[in-house]
């Protein structure tokens, strides 16, 4: 099954609302006030969200720009089904979408959660660990940045949150000027690498603007892999065998992390692994997804996950199996892939945060991305302050300096516990 060049959500399923949520029988949100034409509402359990399926949609094709796939209402709601479901792994926050109308028309959708830490409520983006860029959809026919303050004010007055936390935001996302304006504080600056393809670009394909010498190593991979067995190059969408192609990727990548004692939280969530085999298994005009595989002799040895939005591939997770790491096994499904995008006509395929070194092998350019933190009240500024001034920086810099040995069984203890 091929991929898609955009993505049309029309899924209005209705999950399970979170535990302590009130259930609502409209999707307005008991605090909605109107202001010169416009009306502002919270979405806050699975039957408000799903009501706004059509109105999201819609909002979506103007507004959507491919970064975006990761608001759009289909990831939005299969999050909401999988991470707020009821039981012990249900996640201790509860819907905050903010939405805006003037006179009538959906213009803004601003998905968020709210919840509880360290004696604060919290505002921040709907779709951790999974999302991997945040951002809010709004009409490009609206003033954006009067249009962003009024639905914060409102979001202020109906929540009243401690801290506004805000991961993951490109330099180039609709809400930089709100939050420029909020003065919030940036954190956890990253960069994402990009591969501008041939088709609709006005460059030439990617393949032209690679050097003679790495061509002539990828033939030399392709050759010594080969000689280990038959290799076959495929991608699917929508079936089991997506599913259980994901399945294995989140295998490999543990493995991956664990050899190297790198703690990563969303491979210790298992909720992570159920969103993914479902974005796998649901049919990629619904879900932008699509898995991407390269096989030895029948085991997939190199897989990589990704979204397709509106002429874009985002590659969410991309691994590889350490007995054929010298093979290159990666590199060569990362080529299939690439060539496989120009082939179906999308512009760039987007390679997400972090940087690596076989990343820029063939990236265009990067696109900056960072945390936003700000503190409310008083209460909120020093937890903040505390937080991501002394706290986070000095447990990071703690773990990194753990010796290999040791970093090595906590990684693989917590992703037993995962996986068991």
């Amino acid at each position: 099954m091929s991929a898609v060049e955009s993505i049309s959500y029309a899924r209005a399923g209705h999950g399970a609302p979170p535990a302590g949520t009130r259930p609502a029988a409209h999707r307005t949100h008991p605090m909605a006030t109107a202001s010169n034409s416009l009306v502002f509402d919270i979405a806050s359990d699975a039957g408000a969200l799903a009501a706004l399926a059509p109105e999201w949609n819609a909002l979506f094709e103007t507004a959507g720009a491919p970064h975006r796939v990761f608001q759009s209402f289909g990831f939005v709601e299969l999050w909401a089904r999988t991470f707020l479901g009821q039981g012990e792994t249900a996640c201790r926050c509860r819907l905050a979408i903010i939405t805006v109308r003037r006179t009538g028309k959906l213009v803004l959708v601003w998905p968020l959660v709210v919840q509880r830490r360290l004696g604060q409520t919290v505002l921040s983006w709907l779709g951790e660990p999974v999302a991997q860029y945040a951002d809010l959809l709004i009409d490009p026919a609206e003033p954006a940045l009067p249009l962003m303050q009024a639905a914060y004010a409102h979001a202020l007055q109906a929540l009243k949150p401690d801290v506004l936390r805000l991961r993951r935001v490109r330099d180039e996302a609709a809400i930089i000027p709100l939050l420029r304006a909020l003065g919030t504080r940036q954190t956890g600056h990253v960069e994402s690498p990009f591969v501008a393809l041939g088709p609709g670009t006005g460059s030439a394909g990617f393949e032209d603007r690679q050097s003679g010498k790495a061509k002539k190593n990828r033939r030399r991979l392709m050759r010594r892999l080969e000689e280990q067995g038959k290799v076959e190059i495929a991608h699917h969408a929508g079936t089991e065998t997506a599913a259980a192609l994901v399945n294995s990727a989140l295998t490999i990548k543990r493995d991956w992390a664990a050899r190297r004692g790198l703690f990563a939280p969303s491979l210790t969530d298992p909720r992570f692994d159920t969103f993914m085999r479902a974005a796998a298994r649901t049919d990629a005009a619904t879900s932008g997804c699509t898995v991407f595989s390269l096989s030895l002799d029948g085991r997939a040895v190199a897989i990589a996950v990704g979204f397709v939005c509106k002429r874009r591939l985002m590659l969410h997770l991309i691994t590889h199996a350490e007995d054929v790491e010298k093979c290159g096994a990666g590199i060569l499904n990362l080529e299939a892939i690439l060539r496989h995008a120009e082939a179906q006509g999308l512009e760039a395929v987007d390679l997400l945060p972090p940087v690596a070194d076989y990343k820029l092998q063939w990236a265009d350019g990067a696109t900056p991305v960072s945390d936003h933190t700000l503190g409310i009240t008083l209460a909120g500024r020093c937890v903040a302050a505390a937080l991501d001034g002394m706290i986070k920086p000095m447990a990071k810099r703690s773990l990194e300096r753990l010796p290999l040995g040791l970093r090595q069984r906590i990684t693989r203890r917590q992703f037993a516990a995962t996986t068991s």
